[in-house]
């Protein structure tokens, strides 16, 4: 039995604001720890591929995961 999209109107948005808070968080947090030791700026590349995993790339990959994908009948 297949359950809708319009049955969780809320989740996906639910889902992208508490990642984006969580993230904003971790950010925040990364440059307080780091402001005296200069290692902000090396961190830079791998917060923003985590970012942008939770924030793009997995619900990307959930609205794909529905099981309507064309031409598999």
């Amino acid at each position: 039995m297949k359950v809708s999209r319009g049955a969780r109107p809320s989740t996906g948005s639910r889902y992208l604001w508490t990642s984006a808070i969580v993230w904003a968080a971790i950010w925040l947090g990364t440059a307080v720890v780091l402001k005296d030791g200069g290692g902000f700026a090396g961190m830079i590349p791998i917060l923003t591929i985590g970012t942008a995993w939770f924030l793009a790339v997995v619900p990307a990959l959930a609205a794909g995961s529905d099981g309507d994908r064309p031409g598999q009948d």
